[in-house]
């Protein structure tokens, strides 16, 4: 769906608004994916599809309200691959094969994105509830502070969102940059190390979140710190337009956090003040990393990587032993209660929920990316660690329906029993465990199946 107008799309063709947008989305020889307000590809000949890039610029600001770009940096040569895109159910379509994983990664903008919350029956905007930017104003403060008490501060850039805010860090901090170069340079090992080193920033920014309530208890409910640092991760670019608000996202003052709306505010004819565009600008230039700052975020995030790799290499040590669909299983097909756990509010058995849906997006066939982003749309709702996803994603079997529909005290076991979670239908008949709903009845032929699903029991 084509979202642009002739206000949005002049916005973009500002001679100096698109000079900001692609030089941010060029590092170190690198480039991030760029891409609209849905979709990562651009179509080719024969139904096959390529990684939108900075190349595709015009043609994606002609379609788009908003402006998307990776956090990964991407070794160029990714952008001339092609695949061919397989349809699923309910649009679950993907390419044949991953097109920018962490292993094609020069570089990495590790990122926190503070976004605004609403109370239960609050409509509207949620910047505009009560004390929703004191909240994410506070919390980006004390996040800058955090990081520059541990010798990280000049590669912190702080900027206004549209409805929150993005605390990132400069690419530097993460560039491989030199490892690519050497003969013996190993993908397979680059994809494990930053897999280790983005969950270990996650961590940190649970541990950055509960030090902020703690110390301003309340903006309890006001504010969150999502925690999306994974493969083929979008953010909103500099000088974007938000997909709703008026707004497009701009610098704010690392040192002195304030929005200012009005600085931000796309006006009636079409864009930004020029002196905002000029700060932007100014800003993009003047983002570099201090020196001795990377090795302030290796010695950080040090005891985050070691717990991560511990959990990550629980994964890669039984998940050959785990059964697993040779193709993704769309949600439509997956049975009443893991359909239920997609949708789970949070509550009681949070981080029941979160295991157990880790684990069945595995065995389900999901890649990792696209799993993560599944599961944390209900990690988020739960306030569950991201920890969580990869001590159970490829480590652990989904539980049978027995221990489902069991009582259990809490986490890690995996009962269910009394969350109302499991209403079972005509297809789970003679199932054991989830893999099986509808799959064919003993005194059935194979093909009566809608799904194929009996290679994972």
């Amino acid at each position: 769906m084509d979202t642009a107008t002739e206000i949005t799309e002049g916005h973009y063709q500002r001679p100096e608004v698109k000079e900001v947008i692609l030089k941010l989305c060029s590092y170190g020889g690198g480039l991030r994916g760029l891409n609209g307000d849905e979709g990562w590809y651009s179509k080719g000949p024969g139904g096959s599809v390529k990684l939108r890039g900075p190349g595709d610029y015009d043609d994606t600001t002609a379609r788009a309200r908003s402006l998307y770009m990776t956090a990964d940096v991407f070794d160029p040569k990714v952008f001339d691959l092609s695949a061919q895109w397989i349809e699923g159910r309910g649009g679950e379509g993907r390419p044949e094969f991953p097109l920018g994983t962490r292993g094609d990664l020069v570089s990495y903008s590790l990122f926190a994105d503070i976004d605004a919350t609403k109370e239960p029956g609050e409509t509207g905007s949620k910047l505009y509830h009560p004390g929703r930017i004191e909240a994410l104003e506070a919390a980006a403060s004390f996040m800058v502070r955090y990081l520059k008490d541990r010798g990280i501060s000049e590669s912190v850039g702080v900027l206004f969102s549209g409805q929150g805010i993005y605390v990132w860090l400069h690419p530097s901090l993460s560039d491989v940059s030199e490892n690519r170069a050497l003969a013996g340079f190993d993908r397979e090992k680059q994809d494990h190390d930053f897999k280790v080193w983005l969950e270990a920033f996650n961590a940190l920014l649970y541990d950055i979140e509960k030090a902020f309530f703690e110390e301003y208890p309340e903006h309890v409910g006001r504010v969150k710190f999502d925690k999306l640092n994974n493969q083929k991760r979008k953010i909103k670019c500099l000088l974007s337009i938000h997909k709703t608000m008026p707004f497009a996202v701009v610098p704010l003052d690392r040192d002195d956090v304030k929005i200012d709306l009005e600085r931000a505010r796309l006006t009636l004819d079409g864009g930004l003040p020029s002196e905002t565009i000029a700060e932007a600008e100014a800003w993009l230039d003047g983002w570099k990393a201090g020196e001795g700052e990377r090795k302030a975020l290796i010695s950080l995030l040090k005891p985050y990587a070691a717990k991560a790799e511990r959990d990550i290499s629980r994964k890669a040590n039984t998940s050959g032993e785990i059964s697993r669909a040779s193709e993704p299983i769309p949600i439509l097909d997956w049975c009443p209660f893991y359909q239920a756990l997609g949708k789970f509010p949070g509550g009681t058995g949070a981080h029941r929920v979160c295991g157990a849906l880790a684990a069945w997006l595995y065995q389900a066939g999901w890649e990792e990316g696209d799993a993560f982003d599944l599961w944390y749309n209900v990690a988020a709702r739960c306030d569950v660690e991201t920890r969580i996803f990869y001590t159970s994603y490829g480590v652990i079997n989904s539980p049978s329906c027995r221990t489902i529909q069991k009582t259990s005290a809490g986490y890690p076991s995996l009962g269910f029993g009394g969350l109302n979670l499991c209403n079972p239908n005509e297809k789970c008949e003679g199932a054991t465990w989830p893999g099986q709903y509808g799959a064919p009845k003993k005194d059935e032929p194979k093909d009566v199946c809608v799904r194929d699903v009996c290679n994972i029991t």
